[in-house]
């Protein structure tokens, strides 16, 4: 389906990165890297259904174990050279989780109240669960489409309109995404 994820606003590295830096400091400073793609994943769909809009501008798709943030997981296997913001505060996947690299340092510039207390209520209500079951849960997402072995595009629209947005409303959604991708050209 064609939709906003093509014209989108361009993916946010440092709030990607801050994001999951207050998730893992909500976890002790480790995470295994699955259940902190999940519960990103999770608080980026709320922050899509409730303000009509992302938090880092991810693209979000399909997996085998379930939806997950495009642009994040790939700093988090380490498949972005040279990543400053990401290198500086997460550490290299060890064992299948990640950690802060410095703790007692961190503190989110770029993320507003907002957006923290919205991972934060991900983190309250799913943290607790484990990652394994953390992905068949979001197997039950309505935008998740099994992509047997390979990744499948998910468009917001599809997130929207399981949160009732009208059609309407999601067509303005849309327009002033293009809007905001517009003003992000450098010509």
């Amino acid at each position: 389906m064609a939709g906003f994820p093509a014209m989108s606003p361009r993916f946010n590295e440092q709030k990607a990165t801050e994001s999951v830096a207050v998730l893992l400091k909500m976890g002790g400073g480790t995470l295994y890297h699955i259940h902190a793609i999940k519960l990103l994943y999770i608080a980026e769909r709320r922050a899509l259904q409730r303000w009509g809009r992302s938090i880092t501008w991810d693209k979000f798709v399909s997996m085998d174990n379930g939806p997950v943030l495009s642009q994040t997981l790939n700093l988090i296997n380490g498949s972005v050279p040279n990543s400053q913001i990401w290198d500086s505060s997460i550490s290299d996947r060890a064992d299948h989780q990640i950690s802060l690299v410095n703790p007692e340092e961190f503190a989110p510039q770029a993320l507003s109240r907002a957006e923290i207390k919205i991972l934060e209520e991900s983190w309250n209500e799913f943290g607790h669960i484990d990652r394994f079951k953390l992905c068949e849960m979001t197997h039950d997402f309505p935008e998740w489409q099994d992509p047997h072995g390979s990744s499948i595009p998910i468009n917001f629209r599809s997130v929207l309109e399981d949160a009732h947005w009208t059609p309407e409303e999601i067509t303005q959604i849309e327009s002033e995404h293009a809007q905001i991708f517009a003003s992000q050209q450098i010509f």
